[in-house]
């Protein structure tokens, strides 16, 4: 707007010295005055404008901060009240499955005591399937119990070598059902870790039973590491299979909750999709991280926590968690 003023300015001061005169001198004065005053009412009327646009954009700005806050309230008492639902539910089925299991083991020797062999097979199976049950609903009120903040970390000073031995022990079963071998990789001089070691142990039973599960004729492989570094000494955990593999879609959406690759997954091998989400959330728990990836044919999970466990536990970091140089292994 200055320059339109700048330029009537300029034409009017020519038109004066083109038409001459004292005479004229007034009506020039007259018809600035008049170019000032339209400038300036537009000038006027155009910021009055701008405050009304920006007092309607504050406006809708401020309805839309109260629906976002409202919307975010709504999630938050949603989520409150699904956790909810689900310990509680989680809660209440465990009883009667505990029951189930009690028995069952209870019939199954009374049955071997009194000669009833025949019936120790579907004893068995209802043991079994209680137990895979009971399993689901503990993943089901671990994921509701993390998400509430209610887990805490308990950690003990351990030898991690003995907790990696039993861990496999646990799991050989498992892969050897599906005609898998199992080859734990650890240094048997690996050291003393202070870490939560239920949570550890969750964690490796969760992958290395998800492994012996999707390979079949197979090999599963678990490698421990243990890297010193300035901040504190870091553990690397590598679970391997030579199994069906993961498609980029799959490994995308790995670890979230309630999701498996495809539909064909949960018929084949069931399982609700929780164990690798909760294995990572108890990961993150420690100040670690779990990863996952896969080349087409068979996949490894990258498990990395620090060596001791501290109450306040800083973001992980990759870079610091790997290092540059890897030990020399011996198997166990």
């Amino acid at each position: 707007m200055g320059v339109a003023c700048v330029a009537a300015d300029v034409l009017l001061v020519a038109l004066a010295r083109r038409l001459g005169g004292a005479g004229l001198t007034p009506l020039v004065a007259l018809l600035h005055l008049v170019v000032l005053g339209g400038a300036f009412a537009f000038l006027w009327r155009s910021a009055r404008r701008a405050e009304r646009s920006r007092a309607e954009l504050r406006r809708e700005l401020e309805a839309q901060a109260g629906q976002l806050a409202q919307a975010r309230h709504d999630a938050q008492s949603a989520n409150r009240a699904r956790s909810a639902f689900l310990a509680n539910v989680s809660h209440e089925l465990r009883t009667p499955l505990n029951a189930i299991l009690g028995y069952s083991e209870l019939m199954r020797d009374e049955a071997r005591d009194s000669g009833r062999v025949d019936l120790i097979p579907d004893l068995k199976r209802i043991h079994s399937s209680g137990r895979q049950l009971l399993a689901l609903v503990n993943d089901v009120l671990e994921i509701t119990r993390l998400e509430a903040g209610l887990v805490a970390v308990r950690p003990q000073s351990f030898p991690l070598a003995n907790l990696v031995q039993e861990v496999s022990e646990e799991a050989r079963p498992l892969a050897e059902a599906q005609r898998n071998r199992l080859t734990v990789v650890c240094p048997p001089g690996i050291g003393t870790v202070r870490l939560d070691p239920d949570r550890l142990r969750q964690i490796l039973l969760n992958l290395l039973g998800n492994a012996g599960q999707f390979t079949e004729d197979g090999e599963v492989r678990l490698e421990v590491e243990r890297m010193a570094r300035p901040a504190g000494d870091w553990l690397t955990f590598r679970i391997a299979d030579t199994g069906q593999g993961m498609s980029p879609e799959q490994v995308e959406h790995l670890f979230e909750e309630f999701a498996q690759g495809d539909p064909s997954t949960t018929r084949k091998h069931g399982g609700i999709g929780l164990g690798l989400a909760l294995s990572r959330r108890c990961a993150r728990l420690m100040g670690g991280e779990l990863e996952g990836e896969s080349a087409g044919r068979g996949s490894t999970f990258t498990l990395r926590l620090p060596a001791e466990y501290t109450a306040a536990p800083l973001p992980f970091n990759a870079e610091a968690a790997e290092g540059t140089q890897r030990p020399q292994r011996t198997d166990d």
